[in-house]
């Protein structure tokens, strides 16, 4: 049975609340309006060109998994979802750019934060490790043991959650190993599996912010100023840090029993 929309409903009520929080917490509602002083110039050839390629990605990636998931009985549509993933389509888009010569490849490379990249696929290759070692059926037996407080464990899964997207992706990382852990903890406990589901959503939804996460890292690298870099990478780690106590605490409060009770 697929969960999607209780899974949804966590993340939006999590994001927008805590949202609202930092909007007024950091004094975004006293900012003033920034006066453009010169109007940006044009885009360039190889910018339009650029652009183009992105948009065309995007769609590539985004189109075909949503109209299989609308048509799962149809094979050719399902195989093409299955060939547009994010890496492989961004390979090919990379290659298509270099065979153009849209930009110097050699200042790209050197520009790329290199660092950062090498220590996302050894977190991902050390949690890969750690789940086929049995990592998820320990914590499971942990939480799962009599006499354990039950309504701790949801928050904890957030917690758990949020640490692992600290440092790695969660949906090809974090959601493999702790949805492999919620089924054996429900069967030993009897507990409504959605809450413990939103709770994976809830504690990382905001971690992903941290420059030592993919997205975090993706707009760390985006950036061309180093001292901006420095200022932003800070203000990533208390965001992310924030968010996963957050989405904890809110957890804790119980609010995602509010979903109906399903069997998995």
């Amino acid at each position: 049975m697929m969960i999607v929309w209780e899974q949804w409903g966590a993340t939006i009520i999590t994001a927008v609340l805590f949202m609202i929080i930092a909007y007024f917490v950091l004094g975004c509602h006293k900012a003033k309006k920034i006066e453009m002083i010169e109007k940006p110039p044009a885009f360039a050839k190889d910018q339009r060109v650029t652009l183009g390629i992105m948009i065309v990605s995007l769609c590539f990636m985004f189109f075909p998994t949503m109209f299989s998931m609308f048509f799962p009985d149809i094979a050719w549509l399902k195989t093409l979802s299955n060939l547009c993933q994010p890496q492989s389509v961004m390979i090919v888009a990379a290659l298509i750019c270099m065979a153009l010569r849209l930009a110097d490849q050699r200042k790209i490379i050197a520009a790329a934060p290199w660092k950062t990249i090498i220590q996302i696929c050894g977190v991902c290759i050390l949690v890969g490790v750690a789940t086929k070692a049995g990592l998820g059926d320990w914590i499971a037996g942990i939480v799962g043991q009599e006499g354990f407080p039950l309504w701790l464990i949801a928050p904890i899964i957030a917690v758990l959650s949020g640490f692992l997207t600290f440092f790695s992706s969660l949906t090809s990382v974090v959601m493999p190993l702790t949805y492999a852990v919620i089924p054996p903890i429900c069967a030993a406990t009897g507990l409504n599996p959605i809450p413990l589901l939103c709770a994976v959503w809830a504690g990382s939804s905001s971690a992903g912010m941290s420059p030592y996460s993919l997205a975090g890292a993706l707009i760390v690298g985006s950036v061309p100023d180093k001292e901006l870099q420095d200022k932003l990478t800070t203000q990533q780690l208390i965001y992310a840090v924030s968010g996963v106590i957050f989405g904890s605490l809110l957890t804790a409060t119980g609010i995602w029993n509010i979903f109906p009770n399903v069997t998995i």
